[in-house]
């Protein structure tokens, strides 16, 4: 993405706020916010309607919505050509107003804990909807992997102790 270039995005539900002219943006493929294609950026500051505000090489790179009407949302790029942007936004991709973080910690945690969520399946059944081949191998992997982690841990625990 270059200064001045503007993006004209659809977005699938209504705004729960008002974004107002100007008010930073940031997205990314993940509703939780993680791995967002826009880095950390200072808002901009200025006027996102004059134009030469817009490509003022001075002022450090941006993302700025230009105009909100409902679904409909325009942001703009500002500022010099620094890499700011991964990539530019995609269908599917969600919208934030601010960087999001996370706790290392809690992520760590939650990576370690086995998620048993990805085997419930009665959602899409319940739905009739289809379940895709990808997802049953990715999951049949996952028990795979669960099953030998589970064996390692048994056999390091009982490797020095006398069963049976």
């Amino acid at each position: 993405a270059h200064a001045e270039d503007v993006y004209d995005i659809e977005l699938r539900l209504e705004p729960r706020t008002r974004m107002l002219p100007g008010s930073p943006v940031y997205y990314g493929p993940y509703p939780s916010g993680y791995e967002l294609d826009v880095h950390p950026f200072k808002p901009f500051q200025g006027d996102v309607t004059d134009v030469n505000a817009l490509s003022d090489r001075t002022k450090p790179p941006a993302l700025a919505v230009l105009s909100q009407s409902g679904r409909k949302l325009s942001i703009v790029r500002t500022g010099p050509d620094d890499p700011l942007v991964n990539a530019p936004p995609k269908a599917n991709d969600f919208i934030f107003t601010h960087p999001t973080t996370y706790n290392a910690l809690a992520w760590g945690a939650w990576s370690v804990i086995p998620n048993v969520q990805f085997f419930w399946l009665m959602d899409a059944v319940s739905q009739a909807a289809p379940i895709p081949a990808p997802h049953v191998l990715l999951v049949l992997l996952y028990a795979i992997t669960q099953t030998g982690v589970f064996l390692c841990i048994a056999v390091m625990l009982f490797q020095t102790r006398e069963v049976g």
